[in-house]
């Protein structure tokens, strides 16, 4: 395991200001709960008291235990803090052992990502707990996580990749990975700050794309993390042209979005060959099949936009090459081998997740879009539904029917509709 010099005591400082706002925490959580008990006494005392005087229960001191833990309970905050230094020093010693190898690199920086991951480990259970990353109680960690990465990236290469890994899996994964937006987002308003989380998106996209990540582990894991970034992006970009509702149109054709959009779909295609060139492919077939689901997932939907698009800049015809590329997507993901389809894969650890993935892509407003060029337009027969990665559940595993597209996406179809190339 390799040393930082210096930067091991100011990671480790970092470790000890997370590890006293956790225990600060827990002491307020302490005393929460004494003084909910506490209220609760009371007014359940107050009842039966009243009660007891108009004769019509039992004296309340026979029948309500008094709460006995007081506010300040020395021998149990000591118990909280042996507790709580044990677990952060297992998981600041897991960390070390983990990134802190002879395979690893930038040492100097790997101390601050080492604390950063720490603290991180807290906010991520308080996500899981459902609480939002913008949450008054989560935003603290997340200004202690600013400082570490601010400090951190001080120690990394400018033209380096990792920082965008540090970067997306502190600050922009709490939200893509539940698909969430920033407090203060509405949808039918627009949103300077989700435009800026958009921005960020980007740049942490593009520079996992393009700049080369020197520390092998770090790149591995921005591999893994960068389907779910995708996905997070394609399905709020149109809070670039304004409000979220009402986008469909306005983001297909806007000409900077489509320009991005062939972007992502060449960054896509190459990550399928990044992760074979890593020998990484049968790890996420088998163990994460999620990221290869949310990787098919993005490409439908930017081969979806892309194909629409098409009518509106006067490009479409039944065999382009991007037409034939959507119909073939549709063929893999609706198809009964799982090494086609990544639904199949992720259907056997969460089923819930990858049933709605499925439906999402294939069959709902947005899903349904190539079914009318593909089928409609076109006249190609699609792949007929087999229920495997999704139930019979009706309306939900059913394309959308022409006249809802139409009427979703009228501007971009004008030109289609007003050529009379379809009954």
């Amino acid at each position: 395991m390799h040393f930082g010099g210096i930067h091991f005591f100011v990671g480790l400082f970092f470790v000890m200001v997370s590890f006293l706002l956790t225990y600060a925490y827990m002491v307020l959580f302490y005393w929460l709960v004494i003084t909910l008990r506490r209220g609760y006494y009371q007014f359940r005392y107050s009842i039966v008291q009243n009660d007891y005087q108009l004769g019509k229960g039992p004296d309340p001191e026979n029948v309500l235990r008094k709460p006995v833990l007081p506010f300040v309970n020395i021998s149990l905050f000591k118990k909280f803090a042996l507790l709580l230094l044990a677990v952060t020093l297992m998981i600041y010693a897991y960390q070390r052992i983990d990134w802190m190898g002879s395979d690893s690199r930038h040492y100097q920086a790997k101390e601050y990502w080492v604390a950063g991951q720490v603290n991180h480990a807290p906010r991520a259970l308080l996500e899981r707990l459902h609480l939002h990353p913008d949450n008054p109680i989560v935003r603290l960690y997340t200004w202690l996580q600013q400082q570490i990465y601010q400090r951190g990236i001080r120690y990394l290469p400018e033209n380096d990749g990792e920082q965008a890994v540090w970067f997306n899996h502190w600050f922009i994964h709490p939200f893509s990975r539940k698909s969430l937006e920033p407090y203060g987002v509405f949808h039918k308003e627009p949103s300077p700050e989700m435009v800026a989380m958009l921005d960020q998106c980007w740049k942490s996209m593009e520079a996992i794309a393009t700049l080369p990540i020197a520390d092998s582990k770090m790149e591995h894991k921005a591999l893994l993390d960068w389907p779910v970034l995708f996905s997070y992006y394609v399905v709020y970009q149109g809070y670039y042209t304004g409000p979220l509702w009402g986008a469909a149109d306005r983001r297909l054709i806007d000409p900077l979005l489509r320009k991005k959009e062939y972007q992502m779909l060449d960054w896509l295609d190459s990550l399928s060959q990044r992760w074979l060139d890593k020998q990484m492919s049968l790890e996420i077939w088998q163990d994460k099949p999620m990221v290869a689901s949310f990787r098919q997932h993005t490409l439908l939907y930017l081969l979806q936009d892309l194909c629409l698009s098409l009518v509106y800049f006067g490009e479409f015809s039944c065999d382009h090459p991007l037409l034939e590329r959507l119909y073939q997507e549709y063929q893999d993901a609706m198809s009964n081998d799982p090494v086609r389809s990544s639904f199949l894969s992720w259907k056997r650890i969460n089923p819930r997740q990858a049933e709605l993935a499925y439906q999402i892509s294939i069959y709902r407003g947005h899903g349904s879009t190539g079914n009318y060029l593909l089928n409609h337009v076109c006249g190609k027969t699609m792949p007929q539904e087999l229920y495997l990665a999704t139930r019979n559940m009706g309306i939900l595993s059913m394309f959308d029917p022409a006249r809802d597209v139409e009427y979703v996406y009228k501007t971009v179809l004008t030109p289609l509709l007003e050529g009379g190339k379809h009954e």
